[in-house]
């Protein structure tokens, strides 16, 4: 089951939304208007008048027909032009202008379509945190990236469990053999020169659930390279980050 924290699609949506600054129009003209007309206005990327938008740069949109090949012959399809702005601003400007036009019958944005998202787990629809951060309308934009990794300070992991063995994260200094031939996860020595020796998945700074009444168990004195979860919260939480997806 995925439950994908709240900031993480705000932060996946922010992105998404400032990478694409450009904006697309697709302008229609009325069947009078003659197409050597429409290919000289995308020759020369005149359109409106210049006088209408002064500070209107040329340089800042593209012009090109929509349709190519044997669309370029159809009476209607021929006089459909497709134009792409640098950004919202000047595309704003000029459409206003362009709607004006009376030999213009209609003019479109392009707009990206997809095919909603939603995972195919069987207690999906119990997950009432799901809607509350309307999760599922940030996974039909984006639904993350295997490249983002996340650190998680909590009680543990349980690393075996089957929606997160697959998610953990190994650290590649403490993976593979030493020069002695031996296994960088046990030989005892800290590889990666970052103060923890075998830390290969995580290190365990505390595993004393009753510190400090209880002092008769746990290892709250020796740290150690394995994070297991004995109380279930930072599963838990992992779970919410970065849990396996459609796997029922």
């Amino acid at each position: 089951m995925n439950y994908k924290a709240a900031i993480a699609f705000l932060i996946s949506l922010f992105f998404l939304t400032n990478s694409y600054s450009q904006v697309t129009y697709f302008i229609k003209y009325k069947n009078y208007v003659s197409r050597s007309s429409i290919s000289e206005k995308i020759k020369s990327r005149q359109f409106i008048h210049t006088q209408a938008i002064p500070a209107l740069n040329k340089s800042n949109f593209s012009a090109s027909y929509f349709a190519r090949d044997l669309g370029a012959d159809d009476p209607i399809l021929s006089r459909i032009v497709k134009l792409t702005f640098a950004d919202k601003n000047s595309a704003q400007s000029f459409i206003d202008q362009i709607k004006q036009d009376p030999s213009v019958e209609y003019v479109q944005a392009s707009n990206i379509y997809k095919i909603d998202s939603m995972p195919n787990d069987s207690l999906v629809s119990k997950q009432w945190a799901l809607k509350k951060i309307k999760a599922f309308d940030a996974w039909n934009i984006t639904e993350g990236s295997d490249s983002i990794i996340v650190g998680l300070i909590d009680t543990g992991i349980d690393y075996l469990h089957p929606d997160l063995k697959n998610k953990i994260y190994y650290n590649p200094g403490e993976m593979g053999t030493d020069r002695n031939g031996k296994n960088k996860e046990s030989n005892g020595v800290d590889d990666d020169g970052n103060g923890f020796i075998d830390d290969y998945m995580g290190w365990d700074f505390t595993d004393r659930s009753g510190f400090p009444f209880d002092s008769t168990s746990g290892d709250y004195l020796n740290w150690d390279n394995n994070p297991m979860d004995d109380n279930g919260h930072g599963t838990y939480i992992a779970g919410i980050i970065s849990a396996e997806t459609n796997n029922m």
